[in-house]
């Protein structure tokens, strides 16, 4: 959930993101209105990101 504008105790900037394992941009919002964010998550792409970064061997699925 992408939050913006302000309550009483905080100020929300917004501008959340979903980004895949290989950095490419899935969805994003900006910083003017609430949105939800839904985007695809293919196994198969992390698993090959896992491959060719060795640091993300660490997470298991």
């Amino acid at each position: 959930m992408n939050h913006c504008g302000a309550d009483d105790l905080f100020c929300y900037a917004g501008l959340s993101a979903i980004g895949a394992p290989d950095g490419t941009l899935l969805t994003s919002a900006d910083s003017k209105a609430e949105a939800l964010l839904i985007a695809d998550i293919r196994p198969h792409d992390f698993a090959a990101s896992a491959i060719a970064a060795p640091y993300l061997r660490d997470v298991h699925l």
